[in-house]
């Protein structure tokens, strides 16, 4: 993430990731075959991929053409699945232990998400209109969800048996919009499906931010899927925008460093704008809460 909007050439990206202190990489779904193909691939230490990468399409126009393991239309699912075992092959050719996946969503109207954002930045995000509008946005999806995750299982199940054959677990990412799939209760789901390859992967950024609009907390996410947890994208949240530099938001690093298993994947997911002394402080905070190793670079 943080080198998808950097002036610089995707391939020095790695050298000035290192001389900041950091021993591995995630490549993520913003990276194109040209810029894989620009890398010294044989030479990167990728500790996990997040699909779909690489991608000949931008984000954008996988949402506008609708490429969802949840949709209901078979050839568009069919190609969703394609991307994810491309992301297999790739994490297994690199030696990376895990395919961070966004598991889709439930494609319903976001108006309801809207109006919570704007009463959150008023203040009024425990008042009587934002029950009543998180009441609505809930029903609505609740009524639409079923078939979408009778779809999901099934793309799940196909990609399960490539991802342990490569010895690649597939990390369920907890998401931060609330038409996402999963919440708590999907992702209880989700995991029992192929225990020791479907596995979760948090974002502390998306679990702050639902908790933001009045849905599940934080905490839960961590008090049910801790102990699954094989990864997890360190972020903060200022209460409008995440993947800002830890130490910039109001997370709190001591709490989440209780909550991570020794062999977890732990991954700075930070946007472009972050300077490389922000990095630094980031890096201190999170060795002194206890949620990384010391970083020397």
């Amino acid at each position: 993430m943080w080198a998808m909007a950097r002036d610089e050439p995707f391939a020095d990206f790695f050298s000035t990731a290192r001389a900041l202190g950091f021993s591995h990489h995630e490549l993520n779904h913003g990276v194109t075959p040209k810029m894989l193909a620009s890398a010294d691939a044989a030479g990167l230490r990728v500790a996990s991929i997040h699909e779909p990468c690489p991608c000949p399409l931008s984000r954008l126009e996988r949402i506008e053409r609708g490429i969802q393991l949840t949709t209901l239309d078979e050839p568009l699912r069919g190609q969703a699945v394609e991307y994810v075992r491309g992301s297999i092959r790739l994490a297994a050719r690199l030696g990376a232990r895990a395919v961070v996946v966004h598991p889709g969503e439930i494609p319903i109207d976001r108006e309801a998400e809207a109006r919570l954002k704007v009463l959150r930045s008023e203040g009024a995000i425990d008042g009587a209109e934002a029950a009543e509008v998180r009441a609505r946005f809930m029903a609505t999806r609740a009524a639409a969800a079923p078939k979408h995750l009778e779809a999901l299982h099934r793309s799940l199940l196909e990609l399960a048996s490539e991802a342990e054959a490569a010895n690649v677990r597939l990390g369920m990412e907890n998401r931060d919009h609330y038409h996402e799939v999963p919440l708590p209760d999907e992702m209880a789901d989700l995991l029992s499906l192929r225990p020791g390859v479907i596995e979760y992967w948090h974002d502390t950024g998306h679990g702050a931010i639902l908790e933001s609009l009045g849905f599940h907390t934080h905490e839960e996410w961590l008090e049910r899927f801790a102990d699954r947890m094989i990864g997890i994208h360190l972020h903060d949240f200022d209460g409008e925008k995440d993947h800002i530099a830890p130490g910039l938001g109001t997370i709190d690093w001591d709490w989440i460093a209780t909550c991570i298993p020794e062999e977890t994947v732990r991954t700075f997911e930070i946007r472009g704008f972050t300077t490389a002394a922000q990095i630094r402080a980031a890096q201190e905070l999170l060795h002194r809460a206890g949620c990384i190793e010391r970083i020397d670079g």
